[in-house]
């Protein structure tokens, strides 16, 4: 435990040093926390406590009353359908544009990267203007590509969907797209290549094993030896029942760990590799 307030009182003192010597942005971050709190934090607050109150008492007969005639529920359910519906489908395409550019090798990345990221910088009535020229009544599609025989009924939930979609999918694609570059490529082909089950060994190179204090990392380990090098101290853990070697450079910094001390361990990911478990 102490050593966990030990590891928080550096990580606090190096943010304050780091704000200390950046002073704009610290300006920064004050000026954008207050004008979130001024222009959206305490309107949010002044509607929620006068749509809450009633001759000075709390209460929730604004939303009963509300809630209590169809013609308000209906528009809600509705709002809440046409979001989930689109949640689900940006998803969708999000994930389809952000494993084929950051995993399959395809001809034209860079033009598929524009037209997932424009609808983030396009102004918004662009989608609607376009879908309607395109898909409307009197669209270019309508008329001129299939003369009238399909009626794309783009005026209403349909055309919400498919308007909502186009807009919102490249922020799924983003997000997606970020956390798949992350991951490791080897790690997902051992997945794949290993079937559900299969026993495997975990490998990882010493210098890629990172000594923390206790409490502080995804691993919880004891030092079983350890070897001063002068440039660095070479561990022999026990995390589990398994021995693994580390190998931490500048000892002068962090310190040596002794002989049977309970320390935390964390792996760099992109460091780690499954094998097939050897019969033994």
């Amino acid at each position: 435990m102490i050593d966990a307030h030990v590891e928080l009182r550096r990580r606090f003192c190096g943010t304050r040093s780091l704000i200390l010597r950046e002073p704009l942005v610290a300006v920064a971050v004050i000026a954008i926390a207050s004008s979130l709190a001024v222009f959206v934090v305490y309107p949010l607050f002044m509607v929620l406590r006068t749509s809450l109150s009633q001759d000075g008492r709390i209460t929730t007969a604004v939303f009963r009353d509300l809630l209590s005639k169809s013609y308000n529920r209906r528009p809600l359910l509705n709002s809440v359908n046409l979001g989930i519906v689109v949640a689900v489908i940006g998803t969708v395409i999000g994930f389809i544009f952000a494993y084929s550019r950051t995993r399959l090798e395809i001809p034209l990345r860079s033009f598929f990267k524009v037209v997932a990221t424009f609808p983030m910088i396009s102004p918004p009535l662009i989608m609607s203007l376009a879908t309607i020229l395109l898909l409307g009544n009197n669209g270019v599609i309508t008329k001129q590509v299939m003369r009238g025989l399909v009626d794309s009924k783009i005026y209403g939930f349909r055309g919400l969907v498919l308007v909502e979609t186009l807009a919102c999918f490249s922020t799924a694609y983003l997000v997606l797209s970020g956390v798949r570059q992350a991951i490791d490529p080897a790690i997902e082909d051992a997945a794949s290549d290993l079937a559900q089950g299969t026993r495997v060994e975990l490998v990882v190179r010493p210098e890629t094993v990172d000594i923390v204090p206790s409490g502080t990392g995804t691993f919880e380990a004891t030092i079983t030896h350890a070897s001063y090098l002068g440039s660095q101290v070479s561990y022999e853990i026990n995390m589990g029942g398994h021995i693994i070697n580390a190998e931490v450079p500048n000892p002068q910094e962090k310190g040596v760990a002794s002989r049977g001390s309970r320390v935390g361990v964390n792996l760099r990911t992109k460091s780690i590799h499954l094998l097939p478990a050897t019969p033994s």
